[in-house]
């Protein structure tokens, strides 16, 4: 597994575009206290929602207070082209003078990985300020593109 650091909004859309050659689905996991169904993206793809669960644990989590809902979605050119809409994966804010990381889409808490026929190749923890690779040929094919990738 890899870590990767996007240094501008340009290197995450174009993050983006390339995932649509490694991946088919994505899964945005929110937690219980979100309310994704208000969502600019929700309402967007509606008609492309695969399925939803309610779980505990999803890539690089596991919750053990009140669980959180995964929505799953094909990706595809038109989700990544609606997903660059966003400048990142998720972005850091301050409460009381502290920062945090973790707002995503319209002002929700979200992570999401992206996955080809249920493999992990791509996540995000957004709490947590991470981006974690999982496919070895993504990894070197961003390496090669000039994108920072580091051992986890």
């Amino acid at each position: 597994m890899k870590h990767l650091r996007l240094r501008n909004k340009e290197e995450y859309r174009k993050m983006l575009q390339i995932l649509v050659d490694y991946v088919d689905t994505i899964q945005i996991t929110v937690t219980g206290d979100e309310d994704f169904t208000e969502q600019s993206l929700y309402q967007a793809f509606d008609d492309d929602l695969i399925k939803v669960v309610q779980t505990k644990k999803w890539p690089g989590t596991i919750r053990s207070g009140p669980g959180a809902m995964s929505y799953f979605y094909p990706y595809n050119t038109k989700m990544a082209n609606f997903l660059k809409k966003y400048n990142s994966f998720y972005k850091q804010y301050r409460e009381n003078g502290v920062s945090f990381f973790g707002y995503a889409l319209d002002g929700i808490e979200a992570d999401m990985a992206f996955l080809n026929e249920k493999e992990i190749v791509f996540y995000t923890i957004a709490h947590e300020n991470e981006m974690r690779i999982y496919s070895e040929s993504l990894a070197r094919f961003l390496k090669g593109e000039g994108y920072i990738v580091k051992k986890y």
